[in-house]
């Protein structure tokens, strides 16, 4: 990225991709927030070192003041699990730039990998989840955390393996007998097999409480 292309991104302001944040001296804690929703959602482009007017929604160029003491506090706070699940970016994802005579870090955060989701901070995915509508970052509810959950260890009907079940829980054309049941600790459900038919239910969700 370069000073035109920030200048740009200046002009049309934050949207469902892009985000600024101020970082003179620290990172502000909303920087987790919106990782999550942009891992959770399409990805996208926090700039650190923008400070925007929440009235006229005008953004300068306020820059970071300690760059290497920026960067180390958030690679640092990224790898630890208790504050963010899963870091998905690598040394590429950064770049430092100049702009105006004031430092930047751009940081590109990528879609996560659906077995990586749900992306959520402060170790408590009901409260730390979020998605990006918009120009906002926004907490997920209960079924929307549970569906993620559910797609990021779906595994295609051949990748399972049924080590309780035996020969004589399949009938002569190759299928299991009706009623016949398999709790997928991994995935917290139950997979009910009726009639050559899949149905699935919800029996627990981990230590968190019923997800309803």
């Amino acid at each position: 990225m370069n000073k035109q292309e920030i200048m740009e991104l200046l002009n049309i302001g934050e949207n469902r991709e892009v985000e600024f944040k101020e970082s003179y001296k620290k990172l502000l804690k909303s920087l987790w927030e919106t990782y999550s929703s942009f891992a959770n959602t399409r990805g996208g482009i926090i700039i650190l070192g923008i400070k925007e007017n929440k009235e006229t929604k005008m953004c300068t160029i306020e820059g970071v003041e300690e760059v290497n003491n920026i960067l180390k506090d958030f690679w640092n706070t990224i790898n630890n699990s208790e504050k963010v699940s899963c870091n998905i970016l690598n040394d590429d994802c950064l770049e430092i730039m100049k702009a105006e005579n004031r430092m930047l870090i751009i940081v590109n955060v990528p879609n996560a990998n659906r077995k990586d989701k749900p992306i959520y901070i402060n170790n408590n995915p009901i409260t730390g989840t979020y998605k990006r509508y918009h120009d906002g970052d926004y907490r997920c509810n209960k079924k929307e955390i549970q569906v993620m959950f559910s797609e990021s260890n779906e595994e295609s009907k051949d990748e399972i393996i049924l080590n309780e079940f035996n020969i004589n829980s399949i009938d002569k054309d190759g299928n299991f007998f009706n009623g016949v049941e398999i709790f997928d600790d991994k995935l917290k459900h139950c997979i009910r097999y009726e009639a050559g038919s899949e149905y699935k239910y919800w029996l627990f969700w981990n230590h968190w409480g019923d997800m309803g």
